[in-house]
């Protein structure tokens, strides 16, 4: 058994271009990295004990996330380049979908269905 407390892949020059470790020495973490950014995409599980994924562009900047919201039902959502959600996607506990667009500053814009039938 080999065991440490991360793990790195690194380029035959020393460059890492990937980490699996413990994020906060108790949760998984698993790190893609390229040569414009020491993290592409990130993989983990969070203290809540949620699975999410995140897609980072060329500047770093995180753009795409993936992840089961805490009643386990899966949630997509975009930001923009400041970091911001401009469009989330979900599922209710019925299955039937909800599509949110957000303005730059992060209030909704839009909604569908209306926000005040989501948990229904």
């Amino acid at each position: 058994m080999v065991s440490a407390q991360e793990f790195r892949v690194v380029t035959h020059d020393g460059k890492v271009r990937g980490r699996l470790g413990l994020w906060d020495d108790d949760h998984p973490l698993l790190i893609l990295a390229d040569p414009s950014c020491d993290a592409r995409i990130s993989m983990g599980v969070s203290e809540h004990s949620h699975p999410s994924m995140v897609l980072y562009d060329k500047r770093c900047r995180r753009r795409a996330v993936i992840d089961l919201i805490p009643d386990g039902l899966p949630e997509l959502t975009f930001r923009d380049m400041n970091d911001r959600p401009r469009v989330k996607l979900h599922l209710l506990k019925d299955g039937s979908p909800v599509l949110q667009l957000f303005d730059p500053v992060g209030q909704v814009l839009w909604s569908s269905p209306d926000r005040h039938h989501e948990g229904k």
